[in-house]
Order: structure tokens, then C-alpha cells, then sequence
């Protein structure tokens, strides 16, 4: 059955050296009986031993087992010849530890399709065969000598195998258990074929059918002592087709190593689940800082609206904004301080916009609030001067607020008084109950611009420290005055009021034409290219489609042919008729501010004007986020309503015919008359010309001066700021996609800058939570690697501390596939400790964490989240990392032959 034909074994040693285990060693083997085989230490026995075994390769020669070359065996084939074919019992017993009798015997049976109930029968008869049947739930520490020997011989007979291969089985055994493991030996090779090495020469005369001696690699004596009869074996071999480890044989075997050593398998998992647990520490605290953030968005989105201001922030850097911070001083004095920054573009809040916002979906409508704005005329008393002074009203945009505009004095509350009050303390008196009343706000540090306090008129009331007391602002009074009631017209001869030019339409014409002035102004690069024309080349009959839009906005005279087709525009003398007729003559109003002592009188008149006393003094609360108003004198948006209601446009159509009549004209005075004000003359040339209305009434070409001026009088509304109140975050997601949209058909100049507060203070606080969370991210992370290597380490030891286990279960025929699957079950097994180590970690740190945010900083939610994805993610890591740890170490002890890794 067995075959050596000339085997050779060379082994080298370290320095280099060769040594001669066999040198061209040949027998065969009859397929039972029992063969002994003695001789010197080093002769070679053993090697011979581990070379039928397949635990070793040979250097050259063949071992031919039922005429197959051992040495073209596939690593899977060799595999299986060991599982099947051979049963090893060694001189040192060779039992795993952490496995009792049963588990040791009933491992080789692990690698074969044998259910648990047939595997149990056959261990019990192996065991009873051997004589310990009794002591299956004994570990090998509880066992003598003999007995583990026994224990080794039933693991080998458990296969069934053709070959026992038996090296110094009573080595370690006194004369009485020696014997007793010679009989069973000798029982067994009835049905195997059994191959025992000893020094013992007398017990091998005793026992054995045939005996080798061997000397310095060759045979030098065979004897024959039982002839053997090979016809006369009758063996009923119960065999499998070998499969790989079974999953749950595998999982069990792990999990019985794990056991063995809970206390360090305990600190194995707790040296990674630290920095697992730091790591995922980080990750709560971030996710739990983000949700704490959207939260708080979430409640701020309808204080700090998207606003679209006629003057646009151009910095997303919220430090930059106006700034909550300061001393929160208990002292009932406001300071005066000096400080500006200019952060601000212009927007084009053109007609062709507010058309275009007004076309959006009608869901998104109601959150859109156009604001507009008249100047208000303020009067006050001056401390200093001691006399009536007077400034205007800031715009009423919601942006302001949020810049150190020291030209913000007094302006309408832009919000509703419950956002208010959530976000601001009443130092000092009341809030507004009524359109009358006013409040003042200071900063956190109590302090206004000085230029503030000087144009309201507290400039004599500072003390040498630059501050005032809360009582000398309570009561404070102002008056509102009318734009008719402040301007007066002036008595000048008609001569100086008298102007002939060519005017444009009045502006309830210019309504009942559904015309606007603004649109007029475009036409001013028309007249600016006819004016640089070469005169006598110029063909302005090219011109004619542009005049005659033109001319739709000119206060023609009703006797006044206006047939542009019918006039040869390159006929000077048609042309010059034609633009002569366009003259007409009007004696135009000039006005002036009421004096020193006209002032006075008004202010102290209480029949006249709009009183409002200052009620009460505000400062924003220690845990607001961002202030929404910037120190200053804040009125109430209904006095601004009606105030813009009597100074405005106002068309009355009494007769409901749709049209506007010149006695349908409501608006004030000074505002018709300023309406006037702006004409062209033609002497030549085109020229755009502006009158003054206020002083003397010089003329000028400043157009763009005169456009922002009929606002300031009441001829146009003022469009200030848009501002987007959404209601959740997709709706402003869809309005500002829309205004995106228009942005990318207009150019640079043109495009609309809005402003989402509401982004800019909480992704600035999300950059900087994310760059703290990276950092710490960073050092876990770095913490992590220095772990996994720590654990590689500790799992290569822990390996190399068990590579005599490898090497029997490579002896019974388990493959590198099946040691790297056990090995890997026993890693995830521990990875899967780390991760739940490290899970309770962070709940015990989350726990105390959350308890000491919520104490000291009145934190509402958990600070430390740990979502379900953050408990999956940790739980992971630690198989993971774990895996990864102990996969290199795995690996190579998987790699390795049986025979590298056999002894202790």
C-alpha cells in the first residue's frame, strides 16, 4: 500500500549547513500489521514519520501510496489524505487545551459531513474503545500522562484510518502505561496498518510484526517477527467525502478559544474599543451638535428671513455682522460709542424683477413681502443747540439691521413684536403699546453710535464719559411732520418760475398710458448717439421707430400733429418745426424747509404733526445668537404704513371710469410740483435737463439725482428690500432656485444679491463645529491606526502563542482555508466585543456629557446623538478593525506547513 522509493531529506540549518535526515531511503509497506522502527537520536525516525504523514515535503525520491506519487498531491488533496488516510499519535499528546476529551477526539470529524449526533457515537466508541469513555468532559490539564495518550489514539482512530503513524507514544509513559498503549496499539493493527517509532527495542520485540533499524538516514536491519497476511483484512471503513470546516464547527471553535481566555480577550477588545470609542464620541457629539443646529435654523427660519435688500450684503462671513457680545453691564446709562463697517452692493431692484417675482407660483406668493419706503421727516429738540432739529428716516430694510451703519437713526420695527420679545430684554420701561411709542436699542454693552445719540439729539445730556441715563431717554418725544407741512413754497416772480421745453407727461397720464417714467430714461443712450452723430452724414429717418416710443412720453400740446411717419426727419426744417411744436411753457413751484422759528412753533403745536415719545430701552438677551436690529430708535410698522399712505402716490379713480383725472390727482403738493421738474431743451442738440425745486431753481443733467429724489418726495414708492418669509426650508429652496434662474440671463451688474441670514449664521457655526469635529476626527483616527497596529501586534502573538493548535489541525487535515476561517471567526468575535465595549462607552460618556451641556448651557435635545446609523457604524468598525488587526498574522500562519509549526 505504502511505497518509498529512494527518499531523500535534507534539512539546512540557519548558518547554511546541511544535514541528511534520509538519504535514499526505500521500503514497502504492507496495508496492516504493526511496524516498528528504532534507532539513534537523529537517525531520521520521526522525519520518516512526517514524510508518510504528509506534515513534511521531501527533498527528493516518492512515497507511493496505493501507487499515487505523494509528491504530486495537491495542497486540497494532501489535505484530505491527512484527514482520511492518516491518524497521528504523537510523544507529546498534543491536545488543544481549551477543548475537553470529546472536542479533542471529535475535531478531525469537524472537517467531514458528519451530523452531531453520529459524530457523538462514534467518539463514545472510540473513547470506550481506548478505556477513558469516562473522562470525555475532562481538559487535557486534568488528565495523566496515559490517559492523554489514550485521549490521542481515539483521536486517530476516530477517522478510521488506513495508516496510524505512532512517534515515541510511551516516551513520556512509565513501564505499566506503556504496555497498556502497545496493546491497543497491537489491537488496532489487526485492522491498520500501524507504524510505531520508540528507542524501546524490547517493547518493539514484543509488539511489533516487523521491525526497521535505522542509522544515519538508511535502513541497516529489518526483521520480520509475525508474517502478515494481507489478503485477510476486512475493513468496513466509514468514510466521507472531505468538505472544508464546517461554518458553526469553526464559529465553536473560536468562540471555545475566546472563553478560555476571557480575561484577555477582555483587554484584547478594550485596547481598540478606546479609540473606537473616542472616534464614535466625536461622531455623536458632531451629529448631535448638527441636529441641536438645524433645530434652532428651524426656529429662526421665520425671524431671519431671506431678505433681498436695495443695498445687499456681499460677505457670508458672519463675524463680520453685527455682533451680540459685550459685558451685559447692569448699569441704567447708555454709552456712546464710534465704530462702521461697509460691507454693502447696490441691487437693482428693477421694475423688470418685481414683474418677474410677482410671475412665481402662486404657492410660493404669500411668503413674499415687497417692502417700500418714504423718507420720514423727523424733528426733535437739541440739547446742545438748543433749538428743533430735524433728520430723516433710514430705509426700511431688514438688512440694515445687520451692519454698523452709523447713519441707521430711526427706522420701522421690521419684524412682529413676539420675535421681538423672544429675542430681546426690556431694560428700562415698555415696548411699544401704540403707534406713538418708539423704543431705543443698545447693544449688549448698552452702547449706540455716538453719531445716533447726536442726531437724536442727546449730544448735551452725555456726561464726561460719554453716557446717558435710561430716565433722560424715557419720555423722549419726536415729531413727525408731512412733506407738505415741511416744505413751503416760495413767492418768486413768474419770470424766474417760467421754463419752456419740451416736458414729459404728468403722472396720472403717464398712468392712464400704462406708462412708466423709468422706462422713458432708457431712451436717454438714444439722444446721447444722435447727439455724436456727424450731422450732415446722419440719416435720422433710421431714428424714427425709437422716437415714436419716445415721444409717447411727451406732454404734447392737443393741437400738435404728432405723425412721425409723416415728417422727413432729414429736413432740418420739418425737423426743427416738428420739435418746436413739442415746446410748451410752464411756470414751475419752488419750495423751501420751514426755518429755525417755524420749526419751532410746529414742534410745540400739538394740533400738528405725529408726537412719539421713546417708551422703553432694549438689549438683546444673553442666549440670542445673533441680534436682528442694530442700535438705534425703532418705530412701529403701523405709523410707517400710515405715514407713507398721506407722503405717497395716490390716484383716487372717483368717477370708477378707469381713468385719472387731474382733479383725481391726491398726491402732495411739493410732489406734483417736483414732477414738473425735469424736461428737455433742444438747441441744436438734445439736452436732458433737471430744475431744482428746493432753494434756488438752478438747472443740471444729474437725472439719476432727480430719479432718487422723487422717491424722497413721494412721486415713486420706494422699493427698499423683498423680503421671503418660507415657511419650511423647501419652500425657500424653490424660491431662491427662482431667482437663480433670473440671475443667470442678466449680467453681473445686474444679478440680485440675496441674503439668507438664516444660512450665513448657521453654516458659519457648521464650518466651525465641522473643523473642531475634523480635528478631533483626525487625532481619533491617528489614535485608531496606533490601535490597529497595537492589535496586529498583540493578534500576531497571540498566533504565534497558539501555532501548536495550527499545527494539529493541519495534522488531522484541515487546509489553510479552514485555519484562516477559524482565526477570522475569533476576530470578528472579538471585533464584535470591541464594538459593543465601545457602544457602552459612549453611552456612559453621551449620558454624563448631555446631563453636564443641558446644566451649564441650558441645552435643550442631546449634545451626544447616537443615531442608529452612528451604533451600526461603531458596532462595524470594531469587526472590522478587528479583522483587519489580525488578517496579516492569520494569513501567514495559514501559509505554513505542518511541520513548521508542530512543536511548542
Amino acid at each position: 500500500m505504502i511505497e518509498l522509493k529512494g527518499v531523500c531529506k535534507v534539512y539546512k540549518s540557519k548558518s547554511g549547513e546541511s544535514f541528511k535526515a534520509l538519504d535514499n531511503f526505500s521500503y514497502s509497506f504492507l496495508s496492516r500489521g504493526l511496524v516498528g522502527i528504532y534507532g539513534d537520536s537523529g537517525c531520521g525516525k520521526t522525519t520518516l514519520l512526517n514524510l508518510i504523514g504528509g506534515i513534511d515535503a521531501l527533498t527528493s525520491g516518492d512515497i507511493l501510496i496505493d501507487n499515487k506519487s505523494l509528491t504530486k498531491f495537491k495542497n486540497k488533496e494532501l489535505d484530505a489524505y491527512r484527514n482520511q488516510e492518516i491518524g497521528f499519535i504523537f510523544q507529546d499528546d498534543n491536545l488543544i487545551d481549551n477543548l475537553n476529551v470529546f472536542e479533542n477526539v471529535s475535531l478531525a470529524l469537524s472537517l467531514r459531513k458528519i451530523n452531531s449526533k453520529r459524530r457523538k457515537e462514534l467518539v463514545s466508541e472510540c473513547l470506550k474503545e481506548v478505556g477513558i469513555l469516562d473522562k470525555e468532559k475532562k481538559y487535557p490539564s486534568e488528565l495523566s500522562g496515559g490517559e492523554k495518550q489514550r485521549v490521542t489514539i481515539a483521536r486517530a482512530l476516530i477517522k478510521k484510518p488506513r495508516i496510524i503513524l505512532a512517534d515515541e507514544p510511551t516516551g513520556s509513559l512509565d513501564k505499566e502505561n506503556s504496555f497498556e498503549i502497545m496493546k491497543i496499539l497491537k489491537e488496532l493493527s489487526k485492522k491498520y496498518l500501524v507504524i510505531v517509532v520508540s528507542h524501546d527495542e524490547n517493547l518493539l520485540n514484543e509488539f511489533s510484526d516487523e521491525i526497521i533499524k535505522i542509522s544515519k538516514g538508511k535502513i541497516i536491519e529489518t526483521r520480520t517477527i509475525n508474517k502478515i497476511n494481507d489478503d485477510e483484512l476486512t475493513l468496513k471503513n466509514e468514510k466521507n467525502k472531505l468538505t472544508s470546516l464546517r461554518v458553526n464547527d469553526g464559529f465553536k471553535l473560536s468562540l471555545k478559544n475566546i472563553s478560555y481566555k476571557k480575561f484577555k480577550t477582555f483587554i484584547v477588545s478594550l485596547t481598540l474599543s478606546l479609540s473606537i470609542a473616542s472616534l464614535g464620541l466625536v461622531l455623536a457629539i458632531q451629529n448631535g451638535v448638527t441636529s441641536y443646529i438645524n433645530t434652532l435654523e428651524n426656529e429662526t427660519l421665520s425671524r431671519y428671513p431671506v431678505s433681498i435688500e436695495s443695498t445687499g450684503l456681499i460677505t457670508n462671513d458672519i463675524f463680520e455682522l453685527a455682533e451680540n457680545e459685550g459685558s451685559f453691564t447692569d448699569e441704567e446709562k447708555v454709552t456712546s460709542s464710534i465704530n462702521s463697517n461697509s460691507f454693502l452692493r447696490t441691487n437693482n431692484l428693477s421694475n423688470e424683477f418685481i414683474e418677474y417675482l410677482n410671475n412665481i407660483d402662486e404657492e410660493y406668493k404669500d411668503a413674499i413681502i415687497i417692502n417700500d419706503s418714504t423718507p420720514m421727516n423727523v424733528l426733535y429738540f437739541d440739547t446742545l443747540s438748543e433749538k428743533v432739529e430735524h433728520f430723516t428716516s433710514s430705509n426700511n430694510s431688514f438688512l440694515n439691521d445687520f451692519s454698523n451703519n452709523t447713519n441707521i437713526i430711526w427706522r420701522a420695527l421690521p419684524q412682529d413684536d413676539e420675535d421681538i420679545l423672544n429675542d430681546y430684554d426690556v431694560l428700562k420701561g415698555s415696548y411699544l403699546k401704540n403707534k406713538n411709542e418708539a423704543v431705543l436699542v443698545v447693544n449688549a454693552s448698552n452702547e449706540v453710535n455716538q453719531n445716533i445719540l447726536n442726531s437724536l439729539g442727546f449730544a448735551g445730556v452725555l456726561d464726561e464719559n460719554n453716557k446717558i441715563s435710561f430716565d433722560d431717554i424715557i419720555g423722549r418725544r419726536f415729531k413727525i411732520i408731512d412733506n407738505d407741512d415741511f416744505y413751503k413754497m416760495r413767492n418768486i416772480p413768474l419770470n424766474e418760475r417760467e421754463v419752456s421745453a419740451i416736458f414729459l407727461k404728468r403722472g396720472y397720464d403717464l398712468y392712464n398710458d400704462n406708462l412708466k417714467l423709468s422706462d422713458a430714461f432708457s431712451y436717454q443712450d438714444l439722444i446721447n448717439e444722435v447727439n455724436n452723430k456727424d450731422i450732415d452724414n446722419l440719416d435720422l429717418n433710421e431714428y424714427k421707430d425709437e422716437f415714436k416710443e419716445l415721444i409717447k412720453y411727451v406732454d404734447v400740446l392737443d393741437e400738435v400733429k404728432t405723425n412721425i411717419d409723416e415728417i422727413d426727419f432729414n429736413d432740418e426744417e420739418a425737423l426743427f418745426n416738428f420739435l418746436s411744436s413739442l415746446v410748451s411753457t410752464r411756470y414751475l413751484d419752488s419750495y423751501r424747509e420751514l426755518n429755525e422759528e417755524e420749526l419751532l412753533s410746529f414742534y410745540n403745536d400739538e394740533s400738528k404733526g405725529t408726537e412719539i415719545k421713546i417708551s422703553g430701552i432694549i438689549r438683546p438677551k444673553k442666549d440670542t445668537l445673533v441680534s436682528s436690529l442694530n442700535p438705534g430708535v425703532y418705530y412701529s410698522s403701523i405709523l410707517d404704513e400710515e405715514y407713507k399712505n398721506n407722503n405717497n402716490p395716490d390716484f383716487v379713480d372717483l368717477n370708477n371710469d378707469g381713468k385719472i383725472s387731474q382733479d383725481e390727482d391726491k398726491r402732495s403738493k411739493i410732489a406734483k410740483s417736483y414732477e414738473s421738474n425735469i424736461f428737455v431743451r433742444f438747441d441744436g442738440e438734445f439736452k436732458l435737463c433737471v430744475r431744482e425745486i428746493i432753494g434756488d431753481p438752478i438747472e443740471s443733467d444729474d437725472y439719476i439725482n432727480y430719479i432718487l429724489n422723487r422717491t424722497k418726495f413721494g412721486l415713486d414708492e420706494n422699493i427698499t428690500s423683498i423680503t421671503i418669509f418660507p415657511s419650511n426650508f423647501e419652500e425657500k429652496s424653490a424660491i431662491l432656485r427662482y431667482i437663480d434662474e433670473y440671475n443667470a440671463s442678466q449680467s453681473d451688474e445686474n444679478k440680485i444679491i440675496y441674503t439668507d441670514l438664516t444660512a450665513i449664521i448657521f453654516n458659519n457655526l457648521e464650518t466651525i463645529t465641522n473643523l473642531i469635529s475634523l480635528v478631533l476626527i483626525i487625532f481619533s483616527a491617528l489614535c485608531l491606526v496606533v490601535a490597529v497596529l497595537l492589535e496586529s501586534l498583540i493578534s500576531y502573538s497571540n498566533i504565534s502563542e497558539r501555532k501548536h493548535d495550527i499545527g494539529i489541525l493541519k495534522s488531522l487535515g484541515a487546509s489553510k482555508k479552514d485555519i484562516f476561517k477559524i482565526f477570522s471567526f475569533e476576530s470578528l468575535i472579538v471585533g464584535l466585543i470591541s464594538g459593543l465595549i465601545s457602544l457602552l462607552l459612549i453611552l456612559i460618556s453621551g449620558f454624563s456629557l448631555n446631563g453636564f451641556f443641558n446644566s451649564l448651557f441650558d441645552v435643550s435635545g442631546s449634545i451626544v446623538n447616537l443615531s442608529f446609523l452612528l451604533i451600526i457604524i461603531v458596532i462595524l468598525s470594531g469587526l472590522f478593525l478587528q479583522f483587519i488587526s489580525s488578517f496579516i498574522p492569520t494569513l501567514i500562519y495559514s501559509q505554513k506547513t505542518p511541520i513548521e509549526i508542530m512543536k511548542r
